[in-house]
């Protein structure tokens, strides 16, 4: 058995990591026998295994039994929960959380019976987040470190972040704002075959997304915004209601295979390195309330190409959050079919039409910011329409003309043209404007000046 043989080649562990160890030497390519657990086909395979030199520890715990360990590490790798690859890596994650579970789980459950086999892998998939995430120095780690039942009888016990169903398994990870810290996110997070909601959020997890994630199935909440995730977007899980990967280092483009997510309702891509079209397939997501895909042109990362005129077909929406990117083409007309939109942010791009005159039919809308684009001819008689309209940002354009007296009619907090008198004559004539900035010089002003 593969485990066996792992012992046999001597690939344990000390009862901890001794101070100052040497992980990184390697020694000649073995040839072990694997025998496939399924197929129950016999395979020779050559691995080169690290050697770990045998340390005395100080721990009291006894030394566990090497049949204990084998069946264990027969149950995680038949599982495909990790592979045998992983516990050959000295003190690695995995071969602490397995450590752990053989040698120090309170609840030493039998993985030869099914239903203990079952909690064993959700025990171990928990200490191996613990160990890969920097569990020793998060905020709050209760649980984690005495061993004690997971799932929690009462309010306040079980460990940290993690809800379970009545059967036990574990259905909510709420580790946000945790410190996590780690060079990825494990794969075996995908053995947590129940799990609904993730958040991981505003942490320091590196590395690519796994692409097991997609293996979550009935997975319906994913937030792993403000973290320091690199790489391209890997397949989602079919079920996902949320998804937010913002303010991260994420490139490459926004994957089709996200308009196949029926049940989207919220979708944040925002303050990446994304350099992409918005896909025609997002605009099958009917359920789609919220969409921001903003990135950071100061780091050369863009939205380009057109406002796909299928965005009429997101009746759901109320945000959507496209600035300081290289829009090109018309605002469509389509978009005033939006009559839940709440929030529409599409300034800083190089949108260049009129507005659509329609657009007085979006009567939800509560700010509109269409700033330093190309936006031309006259302002909208029908913008006067908008009576929940809080913020109107109209400057940095090529519009002229005068403000509607229906839009100064408006209780608007902040209204901005260029309506600047430096140079006469004035583009835009606005004498309600709360902010009136220079009408030939295009230039975005920093520390948060609207001009």
């Amino acid at each position: 058995m593969i485990a066996a043989l792992l012992v046999a080649l001597g690939i344990l562990l000390p009862s901890r990591r001794p101070s100052g160890a040497d992980t990184s030497s390697l020694s000649p390519s073995l040839e072990k026998e694997v025998i496939d657990h399924e197929t129950n086909q016999t395979q020779t395979t050559a691995v080169t295994s690290t050697t770990v030199t045998p340390v005395t520890s100080s721990s009291t715990t006894p030394p566990f039994s090497n049949g204990r360990f084998a069946s264990v590490l027969d149950l995680l790798i038949s599982s495909n929960t990790s592979s045998p690859e992983d516990f050959a890596v000295p003190y690695s994650p995995q071969a602490e959380a397995l450590q752990w579970v053989v040698e120090e789980d309170p609840l030493a459950l039998d993985p030869l019976i099914e239903e203990e086999g079952e909690r064993l892998i959700q025990r171990y998939v928990l200490m191996l987040l613990h160990y890969a995430l920097g569990g020793s120095s998060w905020k709050n780690k209760s649980g984690y470190e005495t061993g004690e039942d997971e799932r929690g009888s009462d309010a306040g016990t079980g460990w940290f972040g993690v809800v379970c169903d009545d059967e036990g398994s574990v259905t909510d990870l709420h580790l946000e704002n945790n410190y996590l810290v780690g060079s990825s996110l494990p794969p075996e997070i995908s053995s947590l075959h129940r799990l609904e909601s993730l958040n991981m959020g505003s942490n320091s997890i590196r590395g690519t997304l796994p692409r097991k994630l997609a293996d979550l199935a009935n997975l319906q909440i994913l937030y792993l915004f403000d973290n320091n995730f690199v790489g391209s977007i890997p397949d989602m899980p079919p079920l996902l209601r949320v998804l937010n990967l913002g303010s991260n280092d994420i490139t490459g483009e926004i994957p089709s295979q996200l308009g196949n997510l029926d049940n989207l309702g919220m979708l944040d891509l925002s303050r990446n390195s994304l350099i992409t079209t918005i896909p025609e397939s997002l605009m099958s997501l009917t359920n789609l309330r919220s969409l921001k895909i903003s990135q950071f042109l100061s780091k050369g990362a863009y939205v380009q190409g057109t406002i796909p005129t299928a965005i009429g077909n997101l009746q759901t929406l109320e945000t959507l959050d496209i600035d300081s990117g290289k829009l090109v083409g018309t605002l469509p007309d389509q978009i005033t079919r939006l009559h839940k939109l709440v929030n529409l942010d599409l300034g800083h791009n190089l949108l260049a039409s009129t507005i659509p005159s329609s657009i007085g039919d979006l009567q939800n809308l509560e700010t509109c910011f269409l700033d330093g684009n190309h936006f031309n001819g006259t302002i909208p008689e029908g913008m006067g329409k908008l009576q929940k309209l809080y913020k109107l940002y109209l400057h940095e354009n090529d519009l002229i003309g005068s403000m509607p007296q229906s839009v100064c009619n408006l209780n608007l907090g902040r209204l901005s043209s260029d309506c600047n008198n430096l140079t006469l004559p004035r583009e835009v004539e606005c004498a309600c404007c709360s902010d009136c900035c220079e009408d030939v010089v295009k230039k975005r002003v920093p520390l948060g000046l609207l001009c």
